[in-house]
């Protein structure tokens, strides 16, 4: 599935939010601190080559890997839900551009805390100059 996250470096995890109900909260409520993974990536610009067996796509990703649980503390899910706030509506201001998270909305909202244990990243990455990269948003 995907979802939006916040990594909190300091702390070293990943939170991610969500319904409470379906079959990752279930499995999650039900289990003591299941394993768990977790997939980010970004794509970039496509790289040519004379042959199509050799064309490439720019990226980076990590797979994180930890112990996953749901948060009860409403005052942390509460924190974790404006550090998304922050992240992804850096512009909007709380009581001037939308209301402070009402507690119902905190009550119904799963917030899982993905305490990492190990990762692995990798990228491919180009030159900005490369002759003839191209994005896909620019051809469309």
């Amino acid at each position: 599935m995907t979802q939006l996250f916040v990594y909190n470096q300091d702390k070293g995890v990943i939170y991610l939010h969500g319904a409470q109900a379906g079959r990752a909260h279930d499995l999650v409520e039900s289990g003591d601190q299941p394993c768990a993974s977790f997939t980010t990536s970004e794509k970039g610009r496509c790289i040519p080559a004379d042959e199509p067996v050799n064309f490439t796509v720019e990226y980076s990703s990590v797979v994180a890997y930890g112990t996953i649980d749901l948060l009860a503390d409403k005052e942390e899910k509460r924190g974790v839900l404006e550090q998304f706030m922050e992240k992804f509506a850096p512009q909007l201001t709380e009581g001037e551009d939308y209301k402070r998270i009402a507690q119902e909305s905190i009550d119904r909202t799963a917030v899982y805390r993905l305490d990492v244990k190990s990762w692995s990243g990798k990228e491919g990455w180009k030159d900005p100059d490369h002759p003839g990269a191209y994005s896909l948003d620019s051809t469309q």
